[in-house]
């Protein structure tokens, strides 16, 4: 049962809400959306006027009159939520016929509200002012389409047309004795109870009317600058992804990924764990440093996603989640890169004061340097273009000899004293 009537909340959320995915920069689909809750709620605005139709018929079961427009109303309002349907699903993407399908409901709204006053006024006296509260709820409906232009019209016609229902239905004015001539009945009539009353209630109406046409200004302006930003958040946003799509293809493009390198790096994150577990850095540290040796390798399917000709989603958070992984595997090629430079400037000889304080300003944080230090050993144990490969003894005296500048005196310790440990991994 509990699920029943959540399911039942669901539907008419669903029925009767603006934010349902929609991409508020279109007006077409804004338009679209607001012509299909306003048709939701006509549909139960004519289920409520054909009860109203029904009570006011057995109210008054001698004026056969009533019974006539209650049965003509039913297949009225068929027919016009017929061609609303029609006019808003046909062609969703057609402006001129969902703004056609606006000005419709609009003004059925009005005109049927004006009907049930009418109704309600001559059938019984009694309902004659929730009658009239039905025009303030017309306008409500219409103000939901915040559309400032339409509902100034509606305002103007609802304004002429009450005032002839004042002085006709309300206040038979005509039927009224006052004088032969025009001054004569506004002297007359500006002194009488009728003139207080449709003074007070045209008053009240346009105050209302005020009050509701500020707020759909209100909304609109606060709407018209919501669709800027997000139209000026989706060109950054568009600008952004392709200038970082293009960086991560150079940086991608020149970490080439094979065999070796796999190996490489995989002997770098062995090494490189132990020697965190010897310095006793803490577990999550530890985890840091396994996941940030991996990076540039385990996502770079990732990153080749974020391509210009993809990027068209919508989705802010992804592209900030791939944006930030990007980063990350920029800073870990980065750290390749230094441990490449280090080990190829040492072994030409041309290490200088200047080229290691540059060097000691990237990442020199210890989970950095725990990669750095047991990348290095690798590198060096390994051939190059400019170098042969070294013994576990020669890249040994290469590192204590040259390379403790870049490190922690206690981690670069810990890796001097246990390089036995390190030989035997790297040899396997």
């Amino acid at each position: 049962m509990k699920k029943t009537i959540l399911r039942l909340f669901d539907k008419l959320k669903m029925m009767f809400s603006f934010e349902a995915g929609i991409d508020i920069t279109d007006d077409t689909a804004v338009l679209y959306r607001r012509n299909i809750v306003i048709k939701n709620i006509i549909f139960l605005s004519n289920i409520a006027y054909t009860i109203i139709l029904f009570v006011i018929s057995f109210t008054n079961p001698n004026n056969s009159s009533n019974w006539v427009l209650t049965i003509i109303f039913m297949p009225f309002t068929f027919f016009l939520n017929r061609t609303l349907k029609k006019l808003i699903y046909d062609d969703k993407k057609d402006i001129v016929k969902q703004q056609v399908a606006m000005y419709m409901a609009s003004f059925y709204m009005f005109l049927s509200s004006i009907f049930i006053y009418f109704r309600l006024k001559s059938g019984n006296d009694a309902l004659s002012e929730a009658g009239y509260i039905l025009l303030y709820y017309s306008l409500v409906v219409v103000s939901l389409y915040q559309d400032r232009k339409m509902l100034a019209s509606v305002y103007k016609w609802m304004l002429v047309i009450v005032t002839i229902l004042h002085f006709t239905l309300t206040y038979n004015i005509y039927s009224e004795d006052y004088a032969t001539d025009l001054i004569q009945f506004l002297k007359v009539f500006f002194r009488t109870e009728a003139f207080s009353d449709i003074a007070l209630r045209t008053m009240i109406l346009i105050l209302f009317m005020i009050v509701v046409y500020s707020s759909v200004q209100l909304s609109q302006y606060v709407y018209d600058e919501r669709k800027t930003e997000i139209k000026k958040r989706k060109g950054i946003q568009t600008d952004f992804s392709d200038v970082v799509s293009d960086l991560f293809e150079v940086i991608l493009n020149t970490s080439s990924i094979n065999d070796n390198t796999i190996e490489h790096i995989n002997l770098v994150k062995e090494i490189a764990n132990r020697l965190a577990i010897d310095y006793k850095l803490n577990e999550d540290k530890i985890n840091a440093i396994n996941e940030y040796v991996l990076i540039h390798v385990n996502e770079r399917d990732n990153l080749k996603i974020t391509r210009k000709e993809q990027l068209q989603e919508s989705d802010y958070q992804e592209i900030r989640r791939r944006s930030e992984i990007g980063a990350i595997v920029a800073k870990r090629i980065q750290l390749e890169r230094k441990c490449e430079d280090i080990v190829r400037i040492h072994i030409e000889g041309n290490a200088n004061k200047d080229f290691v304080a540059r060097m000691n300003t990237i990442q020199n944080n210890i989970e950095a340097q725990t990669i750095l230090l047991a990348d290095i050993y690798v590198t060096l144990r390994e051939a190059k273009s400019y170098k042969r490969p070294y013994s576990h003894k020669l890249a040994l005296e290469c590192i204590n000899e040259e390379m403790g500048v870049y490190f922690d005196e206690r981690l670069f310790d810990k890796f001097i004293k246990n390089n036995k440990i390190y030989e035997d991994i790297y040899n396997g």
